[in-house]
């Protein structure tokens, strides 16, 4: 595959293309919605949760979590971990969803937002298959 082409199919994937349209799009989904990724993903998560139980105070090289809005999103953050390591067929686009949730510092995750918990649960719907 054409490390250029990685975004672009992204890209469309996010937008909800249909991955079984395009031998690209569904290759590139298949890697999305691989054990291994889903594993890392499903860790981060966890960790999330993991650093804002430990409390806002402690001092770490991690970026900063808002600790009451990861607590008050705790059980939905959770599921949605339990979800990427079942072995449940998952939609690429809620694959690339939870990705963007824990990189993009606009998410709903890293801005301080009280709607967190509503974000995730958008994210896990998004994890259901086509």
């Amino acid at each position: 595959m054409n490390p250029f082409a990685t975004p672009l199919l992204d890209r469309d994937l996010l937008a909800g293309a249909d991955p079984h349209r395009d031998p690209a799009l569904e290759r590139r989904g298949e890697r999305v919605c691989a054990r291994r990724n889903r594993d890392k993903l499903a860790s981060a998560l966890e960790g999330v949760v993991a650093r804002a139980e430990r409390s806002a105070d402690s001092l770490t090289a991690a970026a900063p979590v808002h600790s009451d809005d990861v607590l008050a999103a705790r059980t939905p953050l959770l599921d949605l971990a339990r979800r990427l390591r079942s072995g449940d067929e998952v939609d690429p686009q809620g694959v690339l969803l939870v990705r963007r949730l824990l990189s993009d510092p606009a998410s709903a995750l890293n801005a301080h937002t009280s709607g967190l918990a509503a974000a995730v649960r958008r994210v896990n719907a998004a994890l259901n298959p086509r």
